[in-house]
């Protein structure tokens, strides 16, 4: 037997050869659990039982009735969840396959195995100027950094190991999933927020390709590249068409993060044999894999990625 899981733990999946049942919630105990009090492995059940040591006959089984009906509630809830969830995802996946055959049966054939798809996530967030307040906060953080660098420049003088960046052209030599990223308008980027994810580390890699810089002309380089516009308290580079702050002076976070679409991405397209383009459903919630039952998540376009061309379908 077994139950859904959610993040509370309290719907962890339990499972026995034995109908022996936790007297606390009710699903089946655990196997090496004997004697009369019978527990499963939820932390939760376990807890309850271990204050029995604690209090009073009277006050235990007060507290005791409580906690088992409330353990009971979420498991029945996280069952119900799944079902409805459940329902979610055939009804996606059946979007999928319509959008899909839509897309390729008149000119690629209908051979949906050459022809994977994978979830894009949604930048829901708008476009603003860049409030000065913002700009303000930024600029004290980035001297704060920029400061730190120097001092440990300084510190290890004649003793420093030089940084090569060598993500450069990185959108050449993965087309498709650069423009993965162009559709999703950088999700990602959304909690650069007060300090586009730099660090010291990101300074001295820098000053390693520009030495002779004093720590006024470093924050005077970053701080030319904030954007004008930018999304609503996102980071302070993440513009309409993307990053405006060039790839030498990104931290590493910005340059080797990969999200779970790139990372799945990168696996269709090593898939033997090679598939001949990938369709990104892109839904209307930002977190593209809905755990929320009954929230509504229209599919809202699909993008199909064609020997680096991009076909898209607005709906």
């Amino acid at each position: 037997m077994a139950d859904v899981r959610t993040n509370s733990g309290i719907n962890k999946p339990i499972r026995s050869r034995h109908d022996r049942k936790c007297m606390v919630c009710g699903e089946p105990a655990h196997i090496f659990s004997t004697g009369s009090d019978l527990v499963c492995l939820r932390v939760e059940c376990k807890h309850v039982l271990g204050r029995k040591t604690y209090m009073s006959e009277k006050a235990f089984k007060q507290y005791f009735l409580l906690q088992s009906r409330q353990i009971k509630w979420h498991i029945k809830q996280g069952a119900i969840k799944k079902q409805i969830l459940e329902v979610q995802r055939e009804k996606e996946e059946k979007e999928y396959v319509a959008c899909l055959m839509r897309k390729i049966k008149d000119a690629h054939g209908t051979d949906l195995s050459v022809y994977p798809y994978t979830m894009i996530p949604k930048n829901i967030r708008m476009i603003c100027d860049l409030p000065e307040q913002r700009r303000g906060v930024f600029r004290e953080f980035l001297s704060t950094v920029i400061n730190d660098a120097f001092l440990e420049l300084k510190d290890n003088k004649g003793n420093n190991t030089e940084m090569i960046f060598t993500n450069e052209g990185v959108e050449d030599a993965y087309p498709l999933e650069a423009q993965a990223c162009s559709v999703c308008r950088g999700v990602c980027c959304n909690t650069g927020g007060k300090n586009a994810y730099i660090k010291k580390e990101t300074i001295l890699r820098y000053l390693s390709g520009h030495p002779g810089q004093t720590p006024g002309h470093v924050l005077d380089e970053y701080m030319a590249h904030t954007g004008k516009k930018t999304f609503v308290n996102s980071c302070v580079y993440h513009t309409k068409t993307g990053c405006c702050l060039p790839r030498i002076m990104r931290s590493d976070t910005c340059n080797e993060f990969l999200c779970d679409t790139l990372i799945e991405l990168d696996g269709l397209l090593n898939k033997t044999p090679n598939p001949k383009g990938v369709l990104l459903i892109e839904y209307a919630q930002e977190n593209w894999r809905n755990e929320i039952p009954g929230d509504e998540n229209l599919l809202e376009s699909t993008v199909y990625l064609l020997n680096n061309n991009r076909d898209e379908d607005e709906r």
